[in-house]
């Protein structure tokens, strides 16, 4: 059985794609830890070596430091992940926006069509399958996936079943994260 689909991408779809890639991918994951716990061990290290020579303010300034870079680092870091992320869908899939494209879903292949050109990718390519709040997500492997806007399209529950059909034949994993947030 062969489901069609009308939806055009807009530039939060292509950036919440990549902002999922990141947030599953495990060097980003080990990077961003290393990076929150890094620099308060340093900030930390400094402030014990000047309260060991006596200087309570200096350690006192550190410490703060620490815990400051500790609590809001993170913070931090997800808004400049997110603006990279801007600049990169801005400067890559800009001439995308907007456009209208037809999708049809079948059990072999996927086949893709708008005013850009066409493609055709073999469903057993697919590696995983995500669905949040706001998408349907087809990963086809590093770095690479459809991106499904759920309010765009008008057969959401066909999708759905296509997506759940293909997850049990193919045997992949079909994640629902309704709950899924960058940050």
């Amino acid at each position: 059985m062969t489901y069609n689909l009308k939806y055009a991408l807009e530039k939060e779809d292509y950036v919440m794609f990549q902002l999922l890639v990141a947030s599953t991918s495990v060097r980003i994951q080990k990077k961003r830890k290393r990076s929150r716990i890094i620099i308060p061990i340093i900030y930390l290290a400094f402030a014990a070596f000047s309260w060991y020579n006596g200087d309570i303010t200096i350690s006192a300034v550190f410490f703060v430091l620490s815990v400051i870079w500790f609590l809001f680092y993170p913070k931090y870091q997800a808004l400049k992940y997110k603006k990279h992320f801007n600049a990169f869908v801005d400067e890559n899939f800009k001439s995308h926006y907007g456009i209208e494209t037809t999708t049809q879903l079948g059990e072999t292949e996927i086949y893709s069509e708008n005013s850009k050109g066409n493609t055709t990718v073999k469903v057993a390519d697919i590696t995983e399958l995500i669905e949040t709040d706001q998408h349907i997500f087809v990963r086809l492997g590093v770095g690479m996936g459809l991106i499904f806007p759920k309010e765009k399209i008008e057969n959401l529950q066909e999708l759905q079943d296509w997506v759940s059909k293909t997850s049990e034949k193919l045997g992949i994993s079909n994640q629902v994260n309704l709950n899924w947030s960058w940050a």
